[in-house]
């Protein structure tokens, strides 16, 4: 009897760490405030699961709609010449469809012009300092006080 007792409550205990945690909402975090044209767009998806973890979700376990652009995996591509302002994205769980989330997203509209500085540049040489003229002793200093106080007392 004692012997099935621990079996059991082996079995219940090994059991309750294999069972698949339940996906219960997901969140789209994106790092930036804007999409860029031309470029793929990273778009990470996080997952509230039911033992309380939020962890990312596979893109194999997501579908990704797009009203412009197109998905290959998490990553929506945009074309150079974009001929919208925004688009709306939609995920939802594959093995879940009604577990979904839909975000409106803006198209970065100005170009992508700017110069950076390159490693060199960066990492490179310091900027040379202003030339000091060298600094006088403390002897030749006091000369140079004396001197002045006898021009005055004189």
């Amino acid at each position: 009897m004692i012997k099935f007792l621990l079996l059991a409550t082996a079995f219940i205990l090994v059991q309750k760490h294999t069972t698949a945690q339940r996906l219960d909402s997901l969140y789209l975090n994106l790092y930036t405030d804007s999409l860029k044209r031309g470029t793929h767009n990273y778009i990470n998806i996080d997952g509230l699961y039911s033992n309380g973890k939020v962890l990312p979700v596979p893109d194999a376990a997501l579908r990704f709609q797009s009203s412009y652009g197109t998905f290959k995996g998490n990553c929506l591509i945009l074309p150079q010449v974009v001929t919208v302002n925004k688009l709306s994205i939609t995920v939802s769980a594959k093995d879940n469809p009604l577990l979904s989330k839909t975000v409106q997203l803006y198209i970065k509209q100005k170009p992508d012009d700017e110069i950076l500085k390159t490693p060199d540049e960066i990492l490179g040489k310091p900027k040379p300092k202003k030339s000091t003229p060298p600094s006088k002793t403390p002897t030749e200093s006091k000369k140079k006080v004396e001197d002045q106080i006898s021009k005055f007392v004189n």
